[in-house]
């Protein structure tokens, strides 16, 4: 009796170490689950990187209105109120909505990734800083300055004022030569530039959610059939109708809606 306990003993110790030294266990009799295990390890590092991707994008466009303030003097196109309301009410839920994506019909027939390679790559920085968030960006600023040019104030116009004007202390602000902005006036101008600042990362950001749900397979072919990224962008939208059109919003967030032709 007293051997066949040690022979137990010993067994149970040689099977935890066999478990510790192993890459994969297998908990039952059927090795088709070691290719389901495979799918869903892809699956999840695919799912992460979608999802840094899409929380890398909106980086950029929320730190441009502080350079071209501080390079160039305009008026600050994102307040750090519209910054927090776009990283934890707006961005959060669709970021979140990509860990429940399904997997491309593809996965299993794709070679397998170096053991090296890393979660955020270099390409995966390049396509979030350099690609997506310049497009962001770009579309920011023609949206921002448009709100201006709608007042008949042009670029020129703006540069090197955000020291003596667009606050409530501000001077009077002259148009061309003609018109003058009260500072009461030119806070309003400057929330509806800043409320179009906020439309055009949340919008464009909703179209690349949906540019995320997929690695490399068109939307059109692999149309989504996750439910929690549609509950997701519906949150966004109505977050932003929330922060930009109620009046209770914009008197804290400094927003004005912006015009109808935007």
């Amino acid at each position: 009796l007293k051997f066949f306990i040690r022979k137990k003993k010993y067994f149970n110790l040689g099977s935890d170490i066999a478990k510790q030294a192993a890459d994969i266990i297998l908990t039952d009799d059927n090795f088709a689950s070691i290719v389901k295990g495979i799918e869903e390890g892809r699956l999840l590092f695919d799912n992460l990187r979608l999802s840094i991707a899409y929380t890398l994008a909106h980086l950029w466009p929320e730190i441009f209105p502080v350079v071209l303030q501080f390079t160039l003097g305009l008026p600050l196109g994102l307040s750090a109120l519209q910054i927090l309301s776009i990283d934890l009410a707006s961005e959060l839920p669709p970021s979140i909505s990509l860990a429940y994506q399904s997997p491309e019909n593809d996965i299993m027939r794709i070679p397998p990734r170096h053991r090296n390679d890393r979660l955020v790559s270099r390409p995966l920085l390049i396509y979030s800083y350099a690609f997506t968030g310049t497009i962001i960006t770009v579309g920011c600023i023609i949206s921002f300055l448009f709100v201006y040019r709608y007042h008949n104030i042009g670029l020129n116009d703006l540069l090197f004022t955000a020291d003596n004007y667009w606050s409530r202390e501000a001077n009077n602000f002259t148009v061309n030569g003609v018109d003058v902005l009260t500072p009461s006036e030119q806070l309003y101008i400057k929330g509806q530039a800043a409320a179009a600042w906020q439309i055009t990362l949340v919008v464009s950001q909703v179209f690349h959610l949906y540019m995320c749900t997929t690695r490399g397979t068109s939307f059109f072919r692999h149309a989504t059939t996750n439910l929690v990224s549609i509950f997701a962008v519906i949150i966004e939208i109505l977050s932003l109708n929330f922060f930009i059109y109620t009046p209770f919003a914009q008197s804290f967030m400094e927003t004005q809606s912006p015009p109808n032709e935007l």
